[in-house]
């Protein structure tokens, strides 16, 4: 599973194993992530950071 959360006090990107609950960070940094899709074959996630606030997003590939 994939979500965005504030856990660290800024909305990154995390997945979660269900098989044991391990939490895992993905994204990293200062920057909100405000949004993420797991790609169609399940090999990859795309986000959306928005850097400084500016809206300005870029997408990225974990």
């Amino acid at each position: 599973m994939v979500f965005v959360s504030n856990l660290t006090g800024f909305y990154q990107l995390w997945t979660l194993r269900l098989s044991d609950n391990f939490v895992n960070q993905v994204s990293h940094g200062d920057q909100l992530v405000t949004y993420a899709r797991i790609s169609s074959h399940s090999k990859h996630v795309y986000f959306l950071p928005d850097f400084y606030g500016t809206e300005k997003h870029q997408l990225f590939e974990a």
